[in-house]
């Protein structure tokens, strides 16, 4: 098990709470026993009327539950912290994996799982105490069993033989007759749960513009459908569970006159006291209880098969992403001969992405801080062609702007560049040491401090002085902003998003890019947001900033700020060109 694996720097610690919860629960067994004496000492001595021996069995007992108390509860705080050591590992191994790469990005971009966000939240906590609540509770009832059936088979033969049979028929229907149908409807509840949900985030994310669309209506309609979803497995829940406790409670309470209606004679006989009368009873519902443990719990064990499959599925799915090679880079010197690494891609369909190193001698040239060659980009599914036979060389002090029709391919492009859409033929070359910086249409802003937004997807160990962040800001037009926050350093984390429209969280981007200092960047209708002279403004500080970069865009005001123009013309098709020839053809 990973958990208990060397890979677990803390496993020691889960280990030892694991050992004390089962080592406790063996002590509960044997003071169950005990109790069980002690209970038979005193309803003994009342039956016989010897109030000396009765007080003596009192005073016993409550020994026993001096000792009792405090090893039941160290059971439970035990089995809670062994929980708490799963629980904060295996979050944060399924974390590591969907965050690690671009794995997060791929399962999304080709919907592979369902809401994996509620698995690594939900699921993860839920199975982690449900999946050692029912391993406590079952190997408490197994060794209530072994401790108790001794005692019975003293008493009664007969009476440990029926509980036998009668536990193997109970379970064998119980598990046949419910187990898979609740294990169905937990799996459903837990995806309609989760649609519903999305459904009311959504509207909360967007509700400026639901508002705008007066789409209120809309919206109550399509979260009153996920909801109507949600209710009707619920109510075939609790039809199955109404059968499910008719069940349990015929098999429980039917049983309960069974003790004393085998023994009932050698009692009335004489041959049996009353307080052994009383222990037999006790012995065989705990017995019961043990034997019958999976008529008790089958819902909760349906509704941990149904959190087991969902996160193996969430783990499997991450592990396959994981190992698949989408985004390997072929590592060569400039003016390396790499046909045959570049050969081996193409034959399973991915593009080649290699970083080239230039090699420790005199009269080679460095590598031009972009190079396609032959690149042939194909939508994920592989269905259409959005770029066919692309041949580009961008050199240092150049940039190409990247014009066409909308849903042409001209974002995807800068996908395949960034290694998200693999799919396709030919190369992508540029330096070992480039430090490309994307910046999309739409900036992602997270919630956090003025300084922790400028300083997002910084690759860079040296952050930028707080005198450089702020001449950032007020190059961008945003000087003001870390009044409007509280400062650099809020008490409290801001929410920008909601805070910033659209143009000025795209001016916030463009000053991330000027902390960054990258050597390349790709901006993807960056400054669609803006009016032409804010974008101008971006633009020019970008030209000075960054010594390559190209862009997609529409306005023919972009133009000047690039050497080359690159039109795409649809169906895999592309000229390039200057912008005096691209301005010619207006």
């Amino acid at each position: 098990m990973p958990f208990f694996s060397k890979a677990n720097e803390r496993r020691w610690l889960a280990i030892v709470w694991f050992v004390a919860a089962v080592v406790l629960l063996g002590g509960e067994s044997m003071l169950l026993v005990w109790f069980s004496y002690a209970q038979k000492a005193f309803t003994t001595s009342m039956s016989e009327k010897k109030e000396g021996d009765f007080w003596q069995a009192v005073g016993s007992y409550m020994k026993i539950v001096l000792i009792a108390c405090p090893i039941f509860a160290l059971t439970e705080f035990a089995e809670a912290r062994f929980v708490f050591q799963w629980r904060k590992w295996l979050t944060r191994h399924c974390m590591q994996q969907y965050w690690s790469g671009r794995c997060f990005y791929n399962v999304a971009r080709d919907d592979m799982i369902d809401h994996p966000d509620q698995r690594i939240c939900e699921d993860v906590n839920h199975f982690t105490s449900r999946a050692c609540s029912l391993l406590m509770k079952v190997a408490a009832k197994l060794v209530n069993v072994v401790s108790f059936v001794a005692v019975l088979w003293s008493i009664s033969p007969s009476l440990v033989v029926f509980l036998v049979i009668y536990s193997l028929i109970t379970t064998i229907v119980t598990t046949l007759i419910f187990g898979e149908r609740l294990e169905k409807l937990e799996l459903k509840s837990r995806i309609t749960e989760a649609e519903f949900r999305c459904n009311m985030m959504r509207g909360r994310e967007h509700s400026e513009e639901i508002a705008f669309y007066n789409g209120g209506g809309v919206e109550l309609a399509i979260c009153s459908k996920s909801f109507r979803n949600v209710m009707e497995i619920a109510s075939q829940q609790i039809n199955v569970g109404f059968m499910l406790q008719l069940f349990q409670y015929t098999v429980e309470y039917v049983t309960v006159i069974m003790p004393y209606v085998i023994v009932a004679e050698r009692y009335f006989k004489g041959e049996m006291e009353f307080g052994v009368l009383s222990q037999t009873a006790m012995a065989f519902r705990v017995i019961q209880g043990g034997l019958n443990v999976l008529v008790k719990v089958i819902a909760r064990m349906a509704a941990l098969a149904a959190e087991t499959e969902r996160i193996h599925e969430l783990l499997t799915t991450l592990g396959a992403e994981a190992d698949k090679e989408t985004v390997a880079t072929v590592q060569a010197p400039y003016g390396a001969d790499i046909q045959a690494e570049v050969a081996e891609r193409s034959n399973i369909g991915l593009i080649s992405r290699v970083a080239r190193s230039v090699p420790e001698k005199e009269g080679v040239a460095d590598a031009p801080p972009l190079l396609m060659d032959r690149l042939m980009v194909l939508t994920p599914d592989r269905k259409y062609t959005l770029w066919r036979q692309l041949d580009l060389v961008l050199h240092d002090k150049e940039s190409l702007l990247i014009v066409g029709p909308s849903g042409c391919g001209k974002s995807s492009l800068l996908r395949a560049i960034a290694g998200l859409f693999t799919a396709g033929d030919g190369r992508i070359e540029m330096p070992a040491d480039t430090r490309p910086y994307f910046l999309p249409q739409k900036p992602y802003i997270p919630v956090g401090s003025l300084r922790d937004q400028l300083m997002y997807g910084n690759p860079s160990e040296v952050s930028p002085s707080m005198a450089k962040l702020e001449d950032h800001l007020h190059s961008v037009g945003l000087g003001g902003l870390a009044g409007r926050v509280g400062g650099w350093h809020a008490d409290h984390d801001v929410d920008f998003a909601s805070m910033l429209s659209l143009g000025e969280q795209q001016r916030v981007a463009v000053a991330r890019l000027l902390c960054c200092a990258p050597t390349m960047c790709f901006l993807d209708e960056c400054t669609s947001a803006l009016d032409e002279q804010n974008e101008a403004k971006m633009y020019s500080l970008i030209r000075e900033a960054v010594p390559c970069y190209i862009s997609v865009g529409h306005r023919r005001s972009l133009v000047q700020f690039h050497t080359h123009v690159l039109k795409c013309l649809g169906d895999g098709g592309w000229t390039l060109m200057s912008p005096a020839q691209y301005q010619a053809t207006a």
